[in-house]
């Protein structure tokens, strides 16, 4: 009997920890103007380095250069600002990521509309700006990418020949971009370790395209992902308004294969990662339930497809609740696993809750796309998770942008600030991290899959402790529960194998 009760209590407490406040740090950096487009890497000191536009020049931020400059600020592993810098110059710039080279400085690409201060030759209007940094923040070489019209975007990653790649858009005919198909081209420039043009590309059709991301690939070629709006030139199919674009090109730009993916509404990818096994992930946000979307929660959801190394479906899945929902990153880790992290406006679905307007909102799934935990967090404003890294210890660290001043937000300076979270490795939300034991969807409202080797007993309790089902299994690995009868709420699985037991959470919805 006193086990029993033991049980009992030991379940309670578990689904009361549930709905516990999972965030160990939490911490707010810019002034009292915006801080947007955060891009986040893991510095090989073991600190962090970020870099966003801001357009302050107050708190934590000195030395604007007027407008938006590129603001990049060295952290350490705690968390504490070791040094930050503003380049720019009197007009607008935005970087969009930062990438640490061998040297140990820093590589930021975006764009600027500036021709002083920090930059020097631009095209006109807006060109790609590419800034090297030496491992203290001194600026050792800056070149402007573009033509007289407008380049946007700007992602860079190294190479292995040890120069580098940008991948931007431009609406450019000439300066340095030698051809436009019509409308926004997504245009590749290779540079090489001191900045200087190897060769570029524009690839596109006469409607519009807008780039997300790029990788290179183990045969020293490259992938890219874009939305694209045409049907002609180097696009073979649309599927509707917009669709994920997906292109392999060799080591000299010359496309190998393209394709899209998509339904009749707009489909737009904002990253792609090559997994594991040599395929792909693309994910961004779809409009469409239908072509290659197989399900939509309402409005706009995160959709996710995976593809194989020539470009064909293997799995798609669609994540999120009734309003907008979005992911702007996606990295495999080392258990198999996907690790997303994006934005929510959502409160149901495969959402359990939203502080305000829009969330912060990370998740893990199976290598097969299932949902193994989710957790949404932020204040009454608005707030986004561009990146999540984990660390050795299994720490989540997130960062991104929120204009709240409460709910799990601490501090805000101004308008928009740069915000770091950082998890525990037991989230405790739907906590799955022994991937033996897998339970899945999770949240759910009809069926729930749990697998395990030799299962010998399930058993679901309610908040109070009451058992609400029970099932003895003879050494099954995969169980199938329909829990439509039960009502919304957190539950407590107990799983019993051959030689041990886990205890998981679950929540109805």
């Amino acid at each position: 009997m006193k086990k029993r009760v033991l049980l009992i209590a030991l379940i309670i407490n578990s689904i009361i920890s549930f709905s516990q406040p999972i965030i160990e740090f939490e911490k707010n950096y810019g002034g009292s103007f915006e801080e947007l487009r955060t891009s986040f890497i893991r510095s090989l000191d073991g600190g962090y380095v970020f870099t966003c536009r801001s357009a302050s020049n107050d708190i934590d931020v000195s030395g604007n250069n007027g407008a938006g400059d590129y603001w990049v600020v060295k952290l350490s592993d705690s968390f504490d600002i070791e040094w930050q810098n503003s380049y720019g110059g009197s007009a607008w710039e935005t970087p969009y990521n930062i990438i640490q080279t061998s040297d140990g400085g820093y590589i930021i690409s975006g764009r600027s509309s500036s021709n002083d201060g920090d930059v020097t030759g631009n095209h006109g209007l807006s060109d790609i700006w590419v800034l090297k940094l030496d491992s203290g923040g001194n600026i050792e070489w800056q070149n402007s990418y573009g033509g007289s019209n407008s380049e946007h975007g700007g992602k860079v990653i190294s190479t292995l020949d040890g120069g580098y790649v940008i991948l931007s858009d431009t609406y450019s005919n000439d300066g340095d971009v030698s051809l436009n198909h019509g409308g926004s081209d997504v245009w590749i420039i290779k540079i090489d370790n001191l900045g200087v043009i190897e060769w570029e590309k524009s690839y596109g059709g006469s409607d519009h395209e807008e780039a997300a991301f790029i990788l290179q690939t183990n045969d020293g070629g490259f992938i890219f992902a874009s939305e694209t709006k045409s049907n002609d030139e180097d696009i073979t199919i649309n599927n509707g308004v917009s669709d994920y674009w997906v292109v392999k090109i060799n080591s000299v730009g010359l496309i190998e294969w393209e394709k899209s993916y998509g339904g009749t509404e707009t489909d737009i990818p904002k990253d792609i990662t090559q997994t594991i096994d040599g395929g792909y992930l693309v994910t961004g946000f779809s409009d469409s339930v239908d072509g290659d979307v197989s399900f939509n929660y309402g409005n706009r959801d995160a959709w996710v497809v995976k593809v194989d190394s020539f470009g064909s479906i293997e799995w798609e899945k669609s994540y999120g609740g009734s309003e907008n929902d979005y992911i702007l990153f996606a990295n495999q880790e080392t258990d198999n696993s996907f690790l997303f992290s994006g934005s929510s406006y959502s409160n149901d679905g495969n959402l359990t809750e939203n502080n305000g307007e829009r969330d912060s909102w990370i998740f893990k799934t199976t290598v097969e796309g299932e949902i193994i935990w989710q957790k949404s967090f932020g204040g009454s404003g608005n707030e986004e998770s561009h990146k999540a890294l984990i660390n050795e210890d299994g720490s989540i660290v997130t960062l991104g942008e929120s204009n709240s001043n409460d709910g799990d937000v601490s501090l805000n300076y101004g308008d928009f600030d740069v915000w770091l979270v950082q998890f525990s490795e037991n989230l405790n939300i739907n906590d799955n991290s022994l991937l033996d034991f897998l339970i899945y969807p999770n949240p759910t409202n009809e069926t729930v899959t749990i697998k395990a080797e030799n299962l010998k007993e399930i058993t679901i309790y309610n908040i109070l402790g009451k058992k609400v089902y029970f099932k003895e299994l003879s050494g099954e690995s995969t169980v199938n529960i329909d829990v439509s009868h039960l009502a919304k709420g957190a539950y407590t699985v107990v799983i019993s194998t051959s030689n041990q037991q886990e205890v998981k959470k679950l929540l109805i919805n």
